[in-house]
């Protein structure tokens, strides 16, 4: 979710969760899950981590909303706990921006980056340090916030929260336009603060999405090869709150990973709607404030998904909670 800070307190209200409790079979399974989370990095107090990316080598690149618009990168295979400056190296810092939401690769090591309304090109192809251009920026736009890449095109799209509606973007032109806009991308009113459609990813013919207040998660079809809608928009689960998220194959069927945010929680989602907790909880630290969500690109780490959080600075955990944003390797079931 994009964050700005001075709506913190209108979107801490937006998304509150409900009070309940698990049932004790729930909690016990939750605390096995537990013990494979490790933090890989933890930043200072007030510091929000948006979104994640992973390199080929299998470094991370992590965007923040807060207190820079920056975009850091971190090597995740140092042992726990990093405790030292070392471990996370500021990749680029956005002059004259607030902050730094989506990313995507969409050439070998070449990430597309959105920093407010523009979308830039960072190539880390020739080390760690990026070579940073501009792509196009959209004056028109609401809030750009999630990003996707059509495998083997420039076709960018990305997610607009505040109109509720997808942006088709070409990466070497910059020209673009209006691609989808449906009921279930659209913005919840009524509060100080407008947002609708939020993460975005695709894979294997479909784009997936999530709509954080109406607890939505969704895809649509859309063609290998031109990226042209070529279904309606489906509702795959309802009632799990995500920021953004991630999916993968799993057994030959698409399994989505739901960043919860306010709600503490990564949540497990099939196809068919099935919806599980495998992290976190409403009164955990482990993942508070989850943000989004990236596999492992290594032999070593590719059943690991590695989650961003925000600290709990928009909802404090228990009331009274917050961190500093902070990556959390989940290891997942092979």
């Amino acid at each position: 979710m994009a964050v700005l800070s001075h709506i913190l307190p209108v979107f801490a209200l937006l998304f509150s969760p409900g009070v309940h409790s698990l049932p004790a079979a729930a909690r016990d399974k939750l605390a096995a899950a537990a013990a494979d989370l490790h933090t890989v990095y933890q930043y200072p107090l007030g510091t929000w981590v948006e979104n994640i990316a992973v390199r080929h080598n299998g470094n991370l690149l992590v965007t923040f909303t807060q207190p820079s618009a920056d975009l850091h990168q971190i090597n995740p295979s140092h042992p726990p706990p990093q405790t030292n400056d070392t471990a996370t190296t500021l990749a680029h810092r956005f002059a004259n921006h607030t902050q730094v939401t989506g990313i995507a690769e969409y050439r070998p090591d070449v990430f597309a980056v959105i920093a407010d309304n523009s979308v830039y090109s960072a190539d880390f192809r020739n080390g760690t340090t990026p070579s940073v251009k501009p792509i196009t920026t959209i004056p028109t736009a609401g809030l750009l916030n999630g990003m996707a890449h059509l495998p083997h095109t420039h076709t960018l799209f990305v997610s607009d929260s505040q109109l509720g509606l997808i942006w088709r973007v070409d990466s070497r032109s910059g020209a673009y336009a209006v691609h989808l806009q449906d009921a279930t991308m659209a913005p919840s009113s009524g509060l100080a603060l407008t947002l609708g459609i939020n993460g975005l990813r695709y894979l294997d013919g479909y784009l997936y999405y999530v709509n954080s207040p109406k607890r939505l998660f969704c895809k649509v079809r859309v063609d290998e090869v031109t990226g042209h809608v070529v279904g309606g928009a489906e509702v795959i689960a309802e009632g799990a709150l995500a920021d953004d998220f991630n999916v993968r194959a799993e057994d030959g069927a698409p399994v989505a990973y739901l960043a919860g945010l306010n709600d503490n929680v990564v949540t497990r989602v099939t196809m068919g709607g099935e919806k599980e907790v495998v992290a976190g909880g409403l009164n955990s630290t482990d993942v508070a404030g989850a943000t989004s969500g990236a596999f492992g690109r290594t032999e070593a780490d590719a059943d690991v998904l590695y989650v961003t959080t925000g600290g709990a600075s928009a909802a404090p955990v228990n009331g009274t909670y917050v961190e500093g944003g902070k990556i959390v390797a989940l290891k997942l079931a092979e």
